[in-house]
């Protein structure tokens, strides 16, 4: 996080959790003059994952980005 805001346009998007689950919230934005990237999908309603999915998901995403990078 320590780039937000620094060159780079970052989707609204809120995580919370109590150690079962993970709630996430995202909203799309309209287009801004100020923003060469538009994210146009959101959740109509939060979202609520089980933590072990959602450390599993995420250890998937971060292997993904690794290996892309490597090739």
């Amino acid at each position: 996080m320590a780039a937000a805001n620094h060159g780079y346009v970052w989707p609204l998007v809120l995580f919370s959790s109590d150690r079962k689950v993970m709630n996430i919230w995202a909203q799309a934005f309209p287009p801004d003059a100020d923003h060469s990237v538009r994210y146009l999908n959101g959740l109509d309603a939060i979202a609520s994952v089980a933590m072990p999915s959602f450390e599993s998901e995420c250890r998937h995403f971060v292997e993904q980005v690794l290996d892309r990078l490597a090739s």
